[in-house]
């Protein structure tokens, strides 16, 4: 589980937006994941 905080917010309350996420495991590997979708809460 990752959770995310991104100040200031990119959006208004109750709007989503999708990126793409870039993670670096303990050994260096870049994992990407395309297209994740962002819920403002």
């Amino acid at each position: 589980m990752l959770d995310f905080w991104i100040q200031p917010p990119l959006h208004k309350e109750g709007e989503s937006f999708k990126a793409d996420v870039v993670i670096l495991d303990q050994f260096g590997n870049e994992h990407e994941i395309k297209n994740v979708e962002f819920k403002y809460r």
